[in-house]
């Protein structure tokens, strides 16, 4: 039991010394208001980047229709008109993102997947920040989610499923 404790203890330790791996570990809990969606979106995408390091994983593909970015932002917008700090999850996010990439964790097709939802989370932030109507934001992601390679649903790819 004592070995099991000071094992515990020094991975904690690691986890709370070392800024990216605590970067990383803050955006793995999700926001701290209710929203299912927007924690689909980008905290389990995270947890399946991760893969074998993180419990929970929630999700297996790379793919997300613009749907379901629509609903997120909602989500991330609704809540913050009734007060919540939705910028302060997507700070988290960013910075697992940025932690993820520059630790060299993922390479290749999911390292673009990182690019692609760090973008993703920018742009909930800034639109966020400013403001901007729901009808505003709907345009401005979806020309961003068009840009995208690897998160986009490929139109006409039927064995492709979005999740």
């Amino acid at each position: 039991m004592a070995e099991r404790r000071e094992r515990f203890l020094k991975i904690l330790n690691a986890v709370v010394e070392e800024p990216r791996l605590y970067d990383i570990a803050c955006a793995l809990r999700g926001p701290d208001f209710p929203a299912p969606n927007l924690k689909e979106l980008f905290t389990a995408r995270i947890r399946a980047l991760l893969g074998s390091w993180c419990a929970g994983v929630m999700r297996w593909k790379a793919k997300v229709d613009f749907e379901a970015v629509r609903i997120a932002y909602r989500e991330a917008y609704l809540a913050a008109e009734k007060g919540a700090d939705a910028t302060h999850y997507l700070d988290h996010v960013l910075f697992a993102l940025e932690s993820i990439d520059r630790l060299g964790v993922v390479a290749g097709e999911k390292l673009q997947e990182v690019i692609e939802l760090e973008r993703l989370a920018s742009t909930f932030k800034r639109l966020l920040s400013e403001r901007k109507s729901l009808d505003e934001a709907d345009a401005e992601l979806e020309r961003l989610y068009n840009s995208f390679e690897v998160i986009k649903v490929d139109e006409g790819a039927s064995d492709e499923k979005a999740e």
